[in-house]
């Protein structure tokens, strides 16, 4: 009969050529387990650079400026210390902002309730005038959903510069255009 421990299938771990399970790699000097070797995925560091290279402009893109949103916060809905601290700081001069905000809060802390009023009014008319812009796009987009137009888009026909500009209601809010003189709602399947 032949020796069971002759023919083990069992292989030892791998080991540096220290002993050690892990060991340093070549490219980015960091210690991995020698297990996990070959998964390791570094690239080399280039050490000889041009200098030409460093003080090359980098290029910037300028993407679709008419696709971009700028939010207004001017009609979006603030508290009364909000409006309170957009007063302030027009007529508190600090150059230390952090500074002007504090002493804005403890200003703010120091007001009595009648002191307030003005400032939580303001507020209320503008959270009324949120309201009730939220509550028009909301009708507004129910019309387009019960016309069954997908995606809310439009093609708006200008009949003074002859273009037919597709736009979308998130990118262009057709309430603003005011050439417009007739507008069909077409049901766009490719957008």
């Amino acid at each position: 009969m032949a020796n069971p421990r002759s023919r083990k299938r069992v292989s030892a771990h791998r080991r540096g050529p220290d002993g050690s399970a892990f060991e340093r790699c070549d490219y980015c000097g960091v210690s991995v387990a020698i297990a996990l070797l070959d998964m390791h995925e570094c690239k080399p560091i280039v050490l000889d650079r041009d200098e030409s290279d460093l003080e090359r402009p980098v290029k910037r893109s300028k993407g679709d400026a008419s696709l971009t949103v700028k939010p207004c916060f001017e009609e979006q809905p603030r508290s009364a210390f909000c409006i309170f601290m957009e007063g302030f700081r027009k007529s508190y001069k600090e150059e230390e902002w952090m500074e002007a905000d504090r002493v804005g809060l403890a200003t703010w802390k120091s007001l009595s309730d009648q002191e307030k009023d003005p400032y939580v009014l303001r507020a209320q008319l503008v959270n009324l005038a949120y309201e009730e812009v939220v509550l028009q796009e909301s009708v507004e987009a129910q019309k387009f959903k019960v016309m069954g137009v997908e995606k809310y888009h439009l093609i708006y026909i200008f009949h003074r510069i002859d273009l037919i500009i597709v736009c979308s209601l998130y990118t262009l809010p057709w309430r603003v255009l005011g050439l417009v003189i007739c507008c069909h709602i077409v049901k766009l399947k490719d957008c």
